[in-house]
């Protein structure tokens, strides 16, 4: 695609209460935009960024009033903290959207990625669905895997639960207790090597590679167990089964759709755990087409093409 518009800043945020889900998010929007703009850079509010990710920008919201946004094409903010920062901006805003994030910016254009597409706005105003998840086969950091990485002959299950994974929001050890360890391997995804030096944690296995799209690439499992942000979209472009546990009320809007078109098995409560992984095994083939075919890779492409199109 040709280069069309020269200059776009992407603003996130990344800090321990709300995870790296919106940075990674953000890079992966910026590697798509990379094909289309001349110069993308990424700017946020970043309390820890994780060691691997670099070519970003910190910033204070507060201080937005002292860039230059005269030679931008238009930017891109993903933050659920700050929003009203950016309400007086003298540039083209795309904010991205979620149903029960409800402090709007002004004259910004919607971008609605999550399965839970809001229908109280207007669709021909904005961009909505999951098809336009920029995951791609080559994309960066996170990519679609070029073939299902699942095996229900496999005994390996994952649990990742996220940059926001910690005991105020769910108990790991309670999670990884509830699987049979006589029919399953438990590897627990940790990504910041934290979790395998809590003593209650001790005797599981763990898996510390950067990028959820690295470890499904490298390691066979039958299912994973994760939370309900950024990564229920690289598992199901990846048609790993999966079961789904939000760990905040805003992840529980957010995993309706995947209970109603069959891309895994979300829970209520932990205690369920057991009645997904049953579901699961009964129904693992079609979970797995499903999920493959419903993040299909040619997201990147089509999140362009819907820019292009609002900015005409």
């Amino acid at each position: 695609m040709q280069k069309v518009f020269k200059n776009v800043k992407i603003f996130t945020v990344c800090k321990p209460e709300i995870g790296s889900g919106h940075l990674i998010r953000s890079l992966l929007i910026k590697n798509a935009l990379e094909n289309f703009v001349q110069n993308v850079k990424i700017y946020g509010e970043f309390v820890k960024v994780p060691t691997h990710i670099n070519k970003i920008e910190h910033i204070e919201f507060k201080n937005l009033n002292k860039f230059d946004f005269n030679n931008d094409d238009f930017i891109i903010i993903d933050t659920y903290i700050g929003r009203s920062y950016f309400n007086n901006l003298n540039v083209k805003k795309f904010i991205m959207h979620d149903l029960g994030i409800n402090d709007d910016i002004n004259n910004a254009i919607k971008i609605d990625m999550n399965f839970a597409s809001d229908n109280e706005i207007d669709s021909n105003k904005s961009i909505q669905g999951y098809k336009y998840f920029p995951i791609g086969f080559n994309s960066k950091p996170e990519f679609k895997s070029k073939k299902v990485v699942g095996s229900k002959l496999s005994k390996k299950i994952l649990i990742s639960l996220g940059g926001v994974s910690d005991k105020s929001l769910i108990d790991i050890k309670k999670v990884a207790s509830l699987v049979d360890v006589n029919n399953y391997e438990i590897f627990i995804a940790d990504p910041s090597k934290k979790l395998s030096k809590l003593k209650d944690l001790q005797g599981y296995n763990f898996i510390h590679g950067k990028y959820l799209s690295d470890i499904l690439k490298n390691h066979l499992f039958k299912f994973a167990i994760l939370g309900g942000g950024i990564s229920k979209f690289i598992t199901i472009s990846s048609g790993l089964p999966c079961i789904y546990i939000a760990r905040n009320e805003l992840e529980k809007i957010h995993l309706q759709n995947i209970r109603n078109l069959n891309l895994g098995y979300v829970v209520n409560s932990l205690e369920e755990i057991k009645h997904g992984m049953e579901y699961i095994e009964e129904n693992y083939e079609l979970i797995c087409k499903t999920s493959w075919d419903a993040i299909d890779g040619s997201g990147p492409n089509r999140f362009l093409k819907a820019l292009e199109q609002k900015l005409n």
